[in-house]
């Protein structure tokens, strides 16, 4: 139907198996029209679609190994009660680092503190809605740091899905930036919630101290 007279095929293969196929045809030529030369040219053409394939696969791959990398490499370096990243547009403006962005990952931690999964948090809007307000401008001034690409450590009340208020030493730093043109923005958290309530105690009872001497003198 096509007027060809001629074809030869040679495989593609990656492996041991066969992931495409190089094909030449002629028309108006008999149908042993291929010579020894033009099928080994044939061959040589699928050979090196094949190379090509494997290269495409072996350096998508070593994309995907970097970036689990990397990932663990922060986890490791900041030592956390949980640890979670979001992806953000560099050209956007700063407050998306908090506000416009979805959670990439998140560890189980993260949701048995906050009692929000990612997915949830992402549903909220990102990470802002559940800090709390007498900590959003320490928060958004660490995001300043963060956006311009230096790291950042802050401590800041969320508010969990109970209603509780928590204190939680965050870090948060850049990574690098993928083929998009997103970055991811890991973070970590250590609750501090005990410590601050036993400095509060330490303060409360200093200032009592401080009230009975006084009373006394």
């Amino acid at each position: 139907a096509l007027g060809l007279t001629a074809f030869v095929a040679s495989p593609v293969r990656s492996g041991s198996a066969t992931v495409g196929v190089v094909m030449l045809h002629r028309s108006e030529a008999p149908a042993d029209a291929w010579t020894a030369p033009e099928t080994d040219f044939a061959g040589a053409l699928a050979d090196a679609v094949a190379l090509a394939v494997e290269r495409g696969e072996r350096a998508e791959a070593e994309q995907a190994l970097r970036r689990s990398e990397a990932r663990y490499r922060v986890l490791a370096d900041l030592t956390s009660d949980y640890a979670f990243a979001i992806r953000i547009d560099p050209a956007a403006e700063p407050d998306a680092l908090l506000s416009a962005s979805g959670i990439e990952w998140a560890t189980d931690s993260f949701s048995r503190i906050s009692g929000y999964t990612s997915s949830e948090m992402t549903d909220l809007g990102g990470f802002l809605p559940v800090i709390h307000p007498d900590s959003r401008a320490a928060v958004e001034q660490a995001v300043a740091e963060v956006y311009r690409g230096r790291p950042a450590r802050f401590e800041a009340r969320i508010v969990t899905r109970d209603g509780e208020a928590r204190w939680i030493e965050h870090s948060a730093r850049l990574g690098e930036a993928d083929p998009d043109g997103t970055v991811l923005v890991y973070h970590s958290g250590q609750d501090v919630t005990e410590r601050k309530r036993f400095e509060a105690d330490l303060v409360a009872a200093r200032e009592q101290a401080e009230r009975s001497r006084e009373e006394a003198e």
